[in-house]
C-alpha cells in the first residue's frame, strides 16, 4: 500500500498517524472512520473503496468533489461490491446539485443492473413528480408494484406516492383511492399510513367534501400508533385552521 500512491517519496517523509500507520490518502473520512480519503489530486492513485470513502465524507460540505469522487470509483470498477452503494450516492449527489435528469438516469440504471434496490425505482418516481412528469413517476412507482418480493413497505410508499402523483396532478379522486388502499393493506407501515390520511384529507377537501376531511384528519390522530408521525402534527394543524380542532 505504501507504494500505490507516494511515487517516489521516502518512507520517511509520508505522513503517519498518531499510532505509526501510514495516511498517504488524507483525513479519515467522517461517515467511515476506518477509511482514509483523498483530494482530487491523488484520485487517479486512489483504489475505489477510498473514492467511495472520500465521497460519502465530503458529500455535506462539498457535494460536487463527492460526485466527482464516487463517478471515479464507478469508473474504478462499476461491477464491484461497492457498486451499488457508489449509483445511490451518484444520484443522491446529482439530484442535490440540482442535475435532477442526470439523477433519474442514475436511479433507473441502479434499478436495471441491481434489481434488488426497490428505493432506485422509488427515488426515481420522486424525482419525475417532482419535475412535473407524473406519468413518468407513476410508471417508475408502478415497478415496485411488480416486484413481489418488496411486499411491505416499499409496496406501501408505492401506493402512497401513486395516490400523491395524482393528487398533485389534480386527479384527487384517483388520489383518494390509491390512499385508501394504503391504510386498508398496510396501515401498520406507519409512515406511509399517517401520510395518506392527510393526503386523503386534502384530496376530500378538494372534491367539496370538507366533512369528511375532518374527520379523516380526526380519525388520524385518534390512532396512537400514528400520533407520533410527523404528518400527525399537519392533521392537527389543519383541523385548527378549519376550525374543527
Amino acid at each position: 500500500m505504501a507504494g500505490c500512491i507516494g511515487g517516489g517519496r521516502r518512507r520517511e517523509d509520508r505522513p503517519r498517524s498518531c499510532c505509526g500507520w501510514q495516511r498517504p490518502y488524507g483525513r479519515r473520512g467522517a461517515e467511515d472512520p476506518g477509511w482514509p480519503t483523498v483530494g482530487p489530486e491523488t484520485f487517479d492513485a486512489a483504489s475505489g473503496a477510498v473514492l467511495l470513502a472520500t465521497a460519502k465524507a465530503r458529500q455535506g460540505d462539498t457535494p460536487e468533489l463527492a460526485l466527482a469522487a464516487a463517478e471515479r470509483a464507478l469508473a474504478r470498477a462499476p461491477w464491484a461490491a461497492y457498486g451499488p452503494e457508489a449509483w445511490r450516492l451518484v444520484a443522491v449527489l446529482r439530484a442535490r446539485t440540482e442535475d435532477r435528469v442526470g439523477a433519474i438516469e442514475e436511479w433507473r440504471r441502479l434499478a436495471e443492473d441491481f434489481p434488488a434496490a426497490a428505493t432506485a425505482r422509488l427515488r426515481e418516481g420522486d424525482l419525475q413528480r417532482q419535475r412535473g412528469a407524473y406519468g413518468d413517476a407513476i410508471a417508475a412507482y408502478c415497478e415496485v408494484l411488480k416486484v413481489r418480493q418488496w411486499r411491505g413497505a416499499a409496496w406501501a410508499e408505492a401506493n402512497y406516492k401513486i395516490g400523491l402523483t395524482h393528487f398533485e396532478a389534480g386527479d384527487y379522486a384517483a388520489a383518494f383511492g390509491f390512499c385508501q388502499r394504503v391504510y386498508v393493506l398496510y396501515g401498520g407501515v406507519t409512515q406511509w399510513a399517517a401520510e395518506v390520511y392527510v393526503t386523503s384529507g386534502r384530496a376530500l377537501e378538494a372534491l367539496d367534501r370538507s366533512e369528511d376531511a375532518v374527520a379523516t384528519d380526526r380519525e388520524l390522530l385518534a390512532q396512537e400508533s400514528l400520533r407520533a408521525e410527523p404528518a400527525a402534527t399537519v392533521a392537527a394543524e389543519r383541523l385548527e385552521a378549519l376550525g374543527a380542532s
